[in-house]
């Protein structure tokens, strides 16, 4: 195969290209222009943030011999074989595979001998919670008093997974889900050097599709590119990734706010209709309400938010026709209904249902507006003012 896909040709090659991971790779190349190397790392975090992207950029950079500071240089013989994978003292061990206490008394065996060639000889354990407690335990003493010549390098996804005995012996580095921002400008970035033209608005769709994970942005830009054939449009990218078009979230907003309570039936047949996942579907609608609360808030960086950058004026709109107080209670409504949604086999009735209940949801009583309207009009009761009445009854409704 000729063809590299986006996210092993765009793998970082050095720490400076790690998306988002400042804290980590600034760290790391402290320590070695200070030569301060730990015989043992953890990479915790998510998948696809860099984990192993970076315990191979420090296993390059530790055997580096091009001189050129705490980034490897790879152009040197070592840098090479270890980009190829072919380097003897650079062992890359899938924890999932292999994961019993004959494998890790191989390693302890082979841990001895010195290095062939390079400076350190490096073992990346990848998933490395799935190891045994037996394996956990024979690992115990060659990590805690390895040779001066080997490194550990253990990544994995579940740190609450892995004994303590074994956290305490590494230095642990935290990694972090990608914001959506970050994600958009990287890939902003490939696109320009595949000289590739794709909006920005559909980049920004691939990146909250992936949540976070810069691979999977990666790999779901070449499946728009595939699937699109130079015609990126919003709705061509929806159709591939299998999202929701953001349209349809306001659309439905207008109907709750007009309390068009039959146009929101007709709306979920229409969702039905168009082959929509409704699991997906009832997700966005609790991301949507947050996202009305956040603007009606009054957000100064909506930037920050899921939502594409072109609707942000849209949902601003959307949100000014809602009272705080019925956005909050309309997605209490919403996650009430999560339970019964997810395990309902009439997954329609229950949607339909829950828009049912949302444009029959009384409404809030501004008690300022009503004041202003009534004015003296209303005499009230004895020793009761009529704000005192008014707010009384909005108690009785809530």
């Amino acid at each position: 195969m000729s063809y590299i896909v986006l996210a092993r040709k765009y793998r970082p090659t050095v720490f400076g290209e790690v998306v988002a991971q400042d804290h980590v790779t600034r760290t790391l190349v402290n320590a070695l222009t200070a030569d301060r190397i730990s015989h043992s790392y953890l990479f915790s975090g998510p998948r696809g943030v860099g984990k192993t992207t970076t315990a191979r950029l420090l296993a390059r950079a530790v055997n580096c011999t091009g001189g050129g500071g705490a980034d490897p240089c790879n152009q040197c013989d070592n840098c090479r074989a270890i980009l190829a994978g072919n380097s003897l003292d650079v062992l890359e061990i899938d924890g999932a595979s292999n994961r019993g206490i004959d494998e890790i008394r191989d390693l302890r065996e082979r841990v001895g001998y010195a290095p062939g060639t390079c400076r350190y000889k490096v073992y990346i354990i990848d998933e490395v919670h799935m190891l045994t407690a037996e394996a956990f335990n024979a690992l115990l003493k060659t990590l805690e008093e390895p040779p001066s010549h080997v490194i550990f390098m253990f990544a994995t996804t579940a740190p609450h997974k892995v004994p303590p005995t074994i956290l305490s012996r590494c230095q642990r580095f935290d990694f972090k889900a990608v914001p959506t921002a970050d994600i958009t400008g990287q890939l902003e970035r490939v696109c320009k050097a595949e000289d590739i033209e794709i909006g920005r608005e559909v980049l920004e769709m691939v990146a909250r599709k992936a949540e976070g994970a810069m691979r999977d942005a990666l790999s779901l830009a070449d499946q728009v590119i595939a699937f699109c054939d130079g015609d990126y449009t919003v709705e061509r990218a929806a159709q591939v990734l299998g999202m929701l078009d953001t349209g349809l979230l306001l659309e439905l907003s207008d109907l709750i706010t007009a309390g068009d309570t039959l146009g929101a039936m007709e709306f979920a047949d229409k969702l039905v209709a168009g082959g929509v996942d409704l699991e997906e579907f009832y997700s966005e609608l609790a991301r949507h309400y947050r996202n009305l609360i956040v603007f009606r808030l009054g957000v100064k960086d909506p930037a920050a938010l899921d939502i594409p950058g072109s609707r942000q004026d849209d949902y601003r709109r959307c949100a000014e026709k809602f009272e705080l107080d019925d956005l909050v209670r309309s997605l209490q409504l919403i996650l009430q209904f999560e339970e019964i949604f997810k395990f309902s086999g009439q997954q329609k009735i229950s949607l339909e249902l829950l828009l049912v209940r949302l444009t029959m949801l009384e409404k809030s009583v501004n008690i300022s507006d009503l004041l202003a309207r009534l004015g003296d009009a209303a005499p009230a009761a004895p020793g009761k003012p009529v704000e005192n009445q008014l707010k009384k009854k909005q108690r009785g409704r809530n």
